[in-house]
């Protein structure tokens, strides 16, 4: 019985970490869309980060989504989870904000 439980917690926390997975890869590949369009909008650098979140609104919203779900699922209590979440939506778009950066000083 508890092997049947436990093989039940490995499969769901699979699932989870794949649509952690997903959304992740899909929040990043909208990071980098936002970044062409903001050089194509001569959006400047320091105005990037809100335009990044406006643009990603839904795609950071399921990322987080599914982080928070996750930590859940492995018994992280839910404000700990959200704020964990939120800190990584943020690191994600620092991290845009300085490629986006780099890209304007390079000129491409």
């Amino acid at each position: 019985m508890i092997e049947l439980l436990m093989a039940a917690a490995l499969y769901s926390s699979q699932g989870s970490m794949a649509a952690v997975n997903a959304s992740r890869d899909a929040f990043s590949k909208c990071l980098r869309d936002a970044a062409q369009q903001a050089k194509t909008s001569s959006i400047k650098a320091d105005a990037f980060p809100e335009f990044a979140l406006q643009q990603c609104a839904a795609a950071g919203s399921r990322f987080k989504s599914a982080l928070v779900t996750l930590d859940v699922a492995n018994k992280v209590p839910r404000k700990q989870a959200e704020e964990d979440a939120q800190v990584q939506i943020d690191d994600y778009v620092a991290g845009s904000a300085e490629s986006y950066q780099m890209m304007l000083n390079r000129g491409t």
